[in-house]
């Protein structure tokens, strides 16, 4: 049984979401791509109609999704992503893959880019500034979050989010893209150690 779900327009606001939900109770939601900030003030408002006492799900709805829109809605905190700039049959089958809590709908989205994506030789990493050249080669020593942030003397959270922003401007998944990149790379002498 699928539940309830209310769809949320993209000039929601959190005062909106509480006037449009009024009196009804739900289990998932669909939202429109929205800033970090608004993000969390609808998880907030949203959470005041949640059915079951749990949180409700909260869907991505947005066009022309690719894995770095995925990676980034998930650090926001999204359950799961929806691209509706493909055919309605493959958003309805979306949207009920994405509501039912089981195999998450974005894993199509990736899957499909494995063939598009597949030669890690065209990837190229896109450093911001030498702090960047020093934590790429410490993730693929295998260094964790943490261990970067020590031995930079930074805060745990600045360097995930460096890393976080390395992936998305370079186009790469995840650090295993990250690491294959900066190898071949170094192999064709395009990376400076």
């Amino acid at each position: 049984m699928r539940p309830e779900t209310t769809v949320i327009e993209s000039d929601c606001s959190p005062d909106a979401a509480r006037t449009a939900l009024a009196g009804k109770q739900i289990t998932a939601a669909l939202l429109c791509p929205l800033a970090l900030p608004r993000f969390l003030e609808m998880r907030v408002a949203l959470n005041a109609f949640s059915a079951s006492g749990r949180e409700p799900r909260m869907v991505i709805a947005a066009p022309y999704v690719d894995s770095a829109f995925v990676y980034g809605a998930f650090s926001f905190g999204a359950d799961d992503v929806i691209d509706i700039s493909r055919s309605d049959g493959h958003v309805a089958e979306s949207i009920n893959t994405a509501l039912s809590g089981g195999r998450p709908a974005y894993a199509a989205y990736l899957v499909g880019e494995v063939d598009a994506q597949g030669d890690v030789t065209t990837l190229r990493i896109d450093y911001a500034d030498e702090v960047d050249r020093r934590i790429v080669p410490m993730i693929v020593a295998g260094y964790t979050d943490r261990e970067i942030a020590d031995i930079l003397h930074f805060s745990h959270q600045a360097v995930r989010n460096r890393i976080s922003r390395l992936l998305m401007r370079s186009g790469i998944r995840n650090r295993t893209q990250l690491a294959s990149a900066f190898l071949v790379g170094r192999l064709e002498g395009d990376d400076q150690p």
